[in-house]
């Protein structure tokens, strides 16, 4: 990192987990913009643009971060301007935590991608609609490209597939606790009220009420339910 485009030995060296993305990308996927803008062509070209997260900007010490730089080593010592603050949000799975993260555009070629994806934003309903659209616009630039196509939701469904079943496996065994409880309770209530048979036959001829004999019965044990 640079302050005011210029190197800065009290700025620590920072390692981020990146995207390259285009102008769309942002919005499609609802990222909170914070401070400063996202990428957007009426700015001409973002080609050495970067938005940070918040984690990145707080582990650099940043208070204004807006137009400042940082030098991207991997590709020729790049340099890139702030334009941007986004709200932090997990990249990947709630167990990790909240890493410093960067948004590269994609005409910065910052670093070679093995693979790209498309992100859709799609109304519900016309999931199949858009798939054959999608399949048939990538069918005509490369016909040879192989098109796998997943929905966001389904993906962390799987990635949470672990808390999911770990979540079903309590909720049965507390529904198995509490059942045992319950049967053990009665079972308890019931050799009470044998035990005392006579006692609430006599309380019986001597005129109290069944309310007051359940009442006698039930309180000791209401504590327990």
């Amino acid at each position: 990192p640079e302050t005011d485009g210029k190197s800065d030995e009290s700025t620590p060296d920072i390692s981020l987990y990146s995207y390259m993305v285009d102008d769309d990308f942002v919005e499609t996927m609802n990222i909170n913009i914070l401070q400063g803008r996202d990428f957007n062509k009426q700015y001409g070209t973002d080609n050495r643009s970067v938005i940070l997260n918040e984690a990145a900007i707080k582990f650099i010490g940043w208070e204004n971060p807006i137009g400042q730089y940082i030098t991207y080593p991997g590709n020729q010592n790049q340099r890139f301007q702030v334009v941007g603050v986004m709200k932090d949000f997990h990249a990947n799975s709630f167990r990790s935590l909240i890493e410093p993260f960067a948004l590269f555009h994609e005409s910065s070629e910052t670093y070679q991608l093995n693979q790209a994806f498309i992100a859709l934003n799609i109304q519900a309903g016309s999931e199949a609609k858009v798939i054959e659209q999608s399949k048939q616009i990538l069918s005509n630039l490369n016909a040879s490209l192989p098109f796998s196509f997943s929905f966001l939701n389904e993906d962390y469904n799987r990635l949470y597939q672990l808390e999911n079943q770990l979540g079903s496996m309590l909720s049965v065994f507390t529904f198995l606790s509490i059942f045992i409880a319950c049967l053990g309770l009665l079972g308890l209530i019931a050799y009470t009220i044998e035990q005392r048979t006579k006692e609430i036959g006599i309380r019986k001829v001597l005129g109290a009420s069944v309310t007051s004999i359940v009442s006698l019965l039930a309180k000791e044990y209401l504590k327990l339910v």
